[in-house]
Protein backbone atom coordinates (compact mmCIF):
# COMPACT_ATOMS: atom_id res chain seq x y z
CA UNK A 1 0.00 0.00 0.00
CA UNK A 2 1.05 3.71 -1.01
CA UNK A 3 2.34 5.86 1.56
CA UNK A 4 -0.41 7.93 0.11
CA UNK A 5 -3.38 5.90 0.63
CA UNK A 6 -2.55 4.76 3.64
CA UNK A 7 -2.51 8.64 5.08
CA UNK A 8 -5.99 9.06 3.31
CA UNK A 9 -7.55 5.87 5.10
CA UNK A 10 -5.43 6.82 8.40
CA UNK A 11 -7.39 10.47 8.35
CA UNK A 12 -10.79 8.81 7.39
CA UNK A 13 -10.35 5.96 10.44
CA UNK A 14 -10.41 9.38 12.65
CA UNK A 15 -13.41 10.73 11.53
CA UNK A 16 -16.62 10.22 13.50
CA UNK A 17 -18.38 7.74 11.80
CA UNK A 18 -21.86 8.94 10.05
CA UNK A 19 -24.71 9.85 12.49
CA UNK A 20 -28.02 7.41 11.60
CA UNK A 21 -30.28 9.57 9.16
CA UNK A 22 -33.38 10.19 11.65
CA UNK A 23 -36.12 7.89 11.03
CA UNK A 24 -39.91 9.08 10.02
CA UNK A 25 -41.05 7.77 13.14
CA UNK A 26 -38.08 9.71 15.17
CA UNK A 27 -39.69 11.49 18.10
CA UNK A 28 -37.62 14.51 17.38
CA UNK A 29 -39.80 14.79 13.92
CA UNK A 30 -41.82 18.05 13.62
CA UNK A 31 -45.15 18.07 11.92
CA UNK A 32 -44.97 21.43 10.52
CA UNK A 33 -48.68 21.50 8.97
CA UNK A 34 -51.49 22.69 10.63
CA UNK A 35 -53.89 19.60 11.03
CA UNK A 36 -57.25 20.35 8.47
CA UNK A 37 -60.63 20.10 9.31
CA UNK A 38 -63.21 17.52 7.92
CA UNK A 39 -63.03 14.00 6.46
CA UNK A 40 -60.31 12.76 4.81
CA UNK A 41 -62.25 11.48 1.40
CA UNK A 42 -63.73 15.01 1.39
CA UNK A 43 -60.03 16.90 1.97
CA UNK A 44 -58.42 14.55 -0.73
CA UNK A 45 -61.61 15.19 -3.39
CA UNK A 46 -61.31 19.33 -2.87
CA UNK A 47 -57.30 18.97 -3.12
CA UNK A 48 -56.95 16.99 -6.30
CA UNK A 49 -59.99 18.40 -8.06
CA UNK A 50 -58.40 22.03 -7.45
CA UNK A 51 -55.35 20.70 -9.35
CA UNK A 52 -57.65 18.82 -12.56
CA UNK A 53 -58.12 15.21 -11.06
CA UNK A 54 -61.41 13.47 -10.84
CA UNK A 55 -62.35 11.57 -7.65
CA UNK A 56 -65.01 9.48 -8.04
CA UNK A 57 -66.63 8.13 -4.64
CA UNK A 58 -68.13 4.78 -5.04
CA UNK A 59 -70.25 3.18 -1.94
CA UNK A 60 -69.15 -0.65 -2.75
CA UNK A 61 -67.31 -2.47 -4.97
CA UNK A 62 -70.16 -3.31 -7.28
CA UNK A 63 -70.94 -0.01 -7.90
CA UNK A 64 -66.87 1.11 -8.39
CA UNK A 65 -67.54 -1.36 -11.16
CA UNK A 66 -70.46 -0.29 -12.85
CA UNK A 67 -68.66 3.76 -12.53
CA UNK A 68 -65.59 2.26 -13.69
CA UNK A 69 -67.18 0.69 -16.78
CA UNK A 70 -69.20 3.69 -17.36
CA UNK A 71 -66.29 5.56 -17.69
CA UNK A 72 -64.51 3.87 -19.96
CA UNK A 73 -67.49 3.96 -22.33
CA UNK A 74 -67.76 7.32 -22.26
CA UNK A 75 -64.14 7.50 -23.07
CA UNK A 76 -64.61 5.24 -26.11
CA UNK A 77 -61.53 3.59 -24.98
CA UNK A 78 -60.87 0.07 -26.33
CA UNK A 79 -56.98 -0.49 -24.91
CA UNK A 80 -56.71 -0.51 -21.29
CA UNK A 81 -53.55 -1.83 -19.24
CA UNK A 82 -53.65 -3.02 -15.45
CA UNK A 83 -51.75 -5.61 -13.69
CA UNK A 84 -55.22 -6.29 -11.84
CA UNK A 85 -56.69 -9.69 -12.58
CA UNK A 86 -60.20 -8.76 -11.72
CA UNK A 87 -60.26 -5.84 -14.74
CA UNK A 88 -58.54 -7.82 -16.99
CA UNK A 89 -61.28 -10.72 -16.71
CA UNK A 90 -64.07 -7.71 -16.16
CA UNK A 91 -62.98 -5.94 -19.10
CA UNK A 92 -62.51 -8.55 -21.64
CA UNK A 93 -65.59 -10.33 -20.91
CA UNK A 94 -67.58 -6.58 -22.22
CA UNK A 95 -65.10 -6.86 -25.37
CA UNK A 96 -62.54 -4.75 -24.91
CA UNK A 97 -58.79 -5.28 -25.61
CA UNK A 98 -57.36 -5.42 -21.45
CA UNK A 99 -54.11 -7.08 -20.88
CA UNK A 100 -51.01 -6.30 -18.50
CA UNK A 101 -48.69 -6.62 -21.22
CA UNK A 102 -47.18 -3.49 -22.16
CA UNK A 103 -48.11 -1.48 -26.25
CA UNK A 104 -48.32 1.67 -28.27
CA UNK A 105 -52.12 1.01 -28.26
CA UNK A 106 -52.78 1.43 -24.22
CA UNK A 107 -55.04 4.09 -23.82
CA UNK A 108 -55.99 3.44 -19.95
CA UNK A 109 -53.99 2.59 -17.21
CA UNK A 110 -56.02 1.56 -14.18
CA UNK A 111 -53.53 0.85 -11.03
CA UNK A 112 -54.00 0.38 -7.23
CA UNK A 113 -52.32 2.66 -4.96
CA UNK A 114 -50.16 2.29 -1.78
CA UNK A 115 -51.98 5.01 -0.46
CA UNK A 116 -53.70 8.66 -0.87
CA UNK A 117 -52.25 11.64 0.79
CA UNK A 118 -55.72 14.10 2.20
CA UNK A 119 -53.66 17.08 2.51
CA UNK A 120 -52.13 17.29 -1.26
CA UNK A 121 -54.53 15.20 -3.15
CA UNK A 122 -51.63 13.00 -3.82
CA UNK A 123 -51.89 9.51 -5.10
CA UNK A 124 -48.48 7.55 -3.61
CA UNK A 125 -47.41 4.41 -5.56
CA UNK A 126 -44.49 2.91 -5.78
CA UNK A 127 -42.74 -0.48 -7.67
CA UNK A 128 -44.10 -3.56 -5.85
CA UNK A 129 -48.14 -2.49 -6.86
CA UNK A 130 -47.51 -0.92 -9.90
CA UNK A 131 -44.14 -1.65 -11.33
CA UNK A 132 -42.64 1.80 -12.99
CA UNK A 133 -43.74 2.03 -16.02
CA UNK A 134 -47.92 1.87 -15.65
CA UNK A 135 -48.11 5.08 -14.71
CA UNK A 136 -46.96 7.17 -16.95
CA UNK A 137 -47.58 5.93 -20.69
CA UNK A 138 -51.07 5.86 -20.95
CA UNK A 139 -53.35 8.94 -21.71
CA UNK A 140 -55.37 8.44 -19.01
CA UNK A 141 -54.37 6.64 -15.34
CA UNK A 142 -57.09 5.29 -13.10
CA UNK A 143 -56.68 4.89 -10.05
CA UNK A 144 -58.68 2.32 -8.09
CA UNK A 145 -58.13 2.68 -3.64
CA UNK A 146 -59.71 2.16 -0.56
CA UNK A 147 -61.13 4.26 1.95
CA UNK A 148 -58.89 2.93 4.11
CA UNK A 149 -55.41 4.11 2.03
CA UNK A 150 -56.33 7.82 2.83
CA UNK A 151 -53.90 9.05 5.29
CA UNK A 152 -53.42 12.68 6.60
CA UNK A 153 -49.98 13.44 4.07
CA UNK A 154 -47.15 11.88 2.76
CA UNK A 155 -45.12 11.76 5.65
CA UNK A 156 -48.07 9.30 7.38
CA UNK A 157 -47.74 7.38 3.77
CA UNK A 158 -43.52 7.09 3.86
CA UNK A 159 -44.60 5.71 7.66
CA UNK A 160 -47.18 3.52 6.75
CA UNK A 161 -45.16 2.03 3.61
CA UNK A 162 -41.92 1.32 5.64
CA UNK A 163 -44.06 -0.59 8.56
CA UNK A 164 -45.60 -2.37 5.40
CA UNK A 165 -42.48 -3.91 3.68
CA UNK A 166 -39.12 -5.55 5.19
CA UNK A 167 -37.33 -3.81 2.30
CA UNK A 168 -38.62 -0.71 0.70
CA UNK A 169 -39.56 -0.53 -2.81
CA UNK A 170 -37.17 0.47 -5.57
CA UNK A 171 -39.40 3.43 -6.46
CA UNK A 172 -41.64 5.05 -4.30
CA UNK A 173 -43.80 7.93 -6.64
CA UNK A 174 -46.00 10.77 -5.76
CA UNK A 175 -48.70 11.69 -8.51
CA UNK A 176 -50.91 15.02 -7.37
CA UNK A 177 -53.09 15.76 -11.16
CA UNK A 178 -52.41 15.46 -14.40
CA UNK A 179 -49.03 15.64 -15.98
CA UNK A 180 -48.24 19.27 -16.11
CA UNK A 181 -45.57 21.78 -17.31
CA UNK A 182 -44.86 25.42 -18.21
CA UNK A 183 -41.15 25.26 -19.05
CA UNK A 184 -41.89 26.55 -22.85
CA UNK A 185 -42.86 29.90 -22.56
CA UNK A 186 -44.47 29.76 -19.85
CA UNK A 187 -47.29 28.16 -21.60
CA UNK A 188 -49.23 25.31 -19.30
CA UNK A 189 -49.11 22.26 -21.02
CA UNK A 190 -51.20 18.92 -20.28
CA UNK A 191 -49.95 15.25 -20.69
CA UNK A 192 -46.30 16.90 -21.03
CA UNK A 193 -44.43 13.72 -19.36
CA UNK A 194 -47.45 11.41 -18.51
CA UNK A 195 -51.13 11.45 -18.67
CA UNK A 196 -53.50 13.86 -19.45
CA UNK A 197 -56.31 12.42 -16.93
CA UNK A 198 -55.62 11.30 -13.68
CA UNK A 199 -58.94 9.82 -12.21
CA UNK A 200 -59.28 8.43 -8.85
CA UNK A 201 -61.98 5.19 -7.99
CA UNK A 202 -62.37 5.38 -4.00
CA UNK A 203 -64.43 2.27 -2.55
CA UNK A 204 -66.20 4.20 0.72
CA UNK A 205 -67.15 1.22 2.44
Amino acid sequence: MNSSRKKILKNLSKERPFKKLIQLNDNKSINVYKKREGALIDIFKTELEAVDGKVIVCENKNELNKSLQLFIKENEVENIYTFIPDYIQLFKDNGYNASKKFNDKIEVSITSCEYLSARTGTVVVSSKVTGRRINIFAPIHIVIAKKSQLVNDIDEALKKITEKYTYLPSAISYITGPSRTADIEKTLIIGAHGPKKLIVFIENN
